[in-house]
């Protein structure tokens, strides 16, 4: 998702086609959000993960989030709906990256709070908002821990998954 090019005002194409002007090209991202593998999957088909498979997951995910903060980077919203996941490719993606945290980015005139469920209380108790490269860590712990509870039906059903935005509760 990250791998964007913009149509500048001067390509020859906008000559041609004006609304191509500032237009972003980006790569098809294969997969579906987690939320979903959450609400419709657990919740309306019963269907969880195949241990190994999680397993697999669960380091895809906590790999990119580890290159992130490795890089000075931060996404400031990982929740549920910002996860893509390919479960043919076992693969996983991060998506709504406008709002990331980085070296040099500017910083946003509101920052980012984070999804419900996702963010650590203490963000909201001080109203402050994720602007770090660790400011995605809670939230990854969480949606890590939802990936492995998914491997163990009885564990996952014990804890009470919820379509309420992708959260575990318990």
């Amino acid at each position: 998702a990250a791998q964007r090019h913009v149509v500048p005002p001067a390509h020859e194409l906008v000559g041609q086609h004006k609304d191509l002007a500032y237009a972003q090209l980006m790569p098809w991202i294969e997969g579906v959000p987690w939320f979903n593998i959450l609400t419709v999957g657990v919740m309306q088909n019963d269907c969880f993960l195949n241990p190994a498979h999680a397993l697999h997951l669960c380091h895809r995910f906590l790999s990119v989030m580890v290159a992130l903060e490795q890089h000075g980077l931060a996404h400031t919203d990982i929740a549920s709906g910002n996860v893509l996941v390919d479960p043919d490719r076992l693969n996983v993606e991060l998506i709504d990256l406008e709002e990331m945290c980085g070296p040099g980015f500017p910083e946003p005139a509101q920052r980012n709070v984070g999804s419900m469920g996702y963010t650590h209380p203490s963000v909201k108790a001080q109203g402050v908002g994720l602007w770090s490269p660790d400011c995605d860590r809670f939230a990854g712990v969480v949606l890590a821990a939802e990936i492995l509870l998914l491997s163990c039906p009885d564990l996952a059903r014990r804890a009470g998954v919820t379509p309420h935005d992708g959260a575990v509760v318990g």
